[in-house]
């Protein structure tokens, strides 16, 4: 049996963590809130290491959380309402499905004005997977957080100015 690597053991470490947290909230949160959270942090964080906003599909997100399609539209709205996830680009969806960006840091001030009382060991791993993701992490590609994709107008090469003596 081959071993994760680190940056996405860490990440999913971190979605466990998440949701077991999200469990301890003073109000109690819905079920398929709360797993499709987890699944939502698996498979975003995952596009993340490589620099891409993540595009699951309203489909792939029911899945995640074992819930009708209508009610992970109403989980993911709690989501952005939260800060915790952001569209990227495509915010109204249409012919291409909306690019998500997590934002970790919402996610621990959620977890806090939720109640959840976030512990020491998951801050730790929120930690650990931002220095995973930082860009100088992964080399320095491109530090606008898509260092595997590149425009067609990047590689155009602007003609030269001729200037006329004379």
């Amino acid at each position: 049996m081959t071993e994760k690597p680190t940056p996405v053991a860490n990440i999913d470490g971190l979605s466990r963590l998440v949701e077991s947290a999200m469990g301890r909230a003073t109000t109690p949160l819905p079920a398929s809130l709360i797993t499709q959270t987890g699944g939502m942090l698996r498979h975003c964080l995952r596009r993340h290491l490589v620099g891409n906003p993540a595009h699951p599909g309203i489909a792939k997100m029911a899945k995640m959380g074992k819930c009708s399609e209508r009610q992970a539209r109403r989980n993911l709205r709690v989501l952005e309402a939260w800060g915790v996830l952001s569209a990227a680009a495509y915010p109204k969806g249409g012919r291409w499905a909306t690019r998500y960006w997590v934002e970790i840091d919402a996610i621990k001030q959620t977890l806090i004005a939720l109640g959840c009382n976030p512990s020491r060991n998951l801050v730790s791993k929120m930690g650990q997977v931002w220095a995973d993701m930082r860009a100088d992490k992964r080399g320095g590609k491109c530090p606008d957080k898509c260092p595997d994709t590149m425009s067609a107008g990047i590689l155009y090469i602007y003609p030269s100015k001729k200037t006329s003596a004379g």
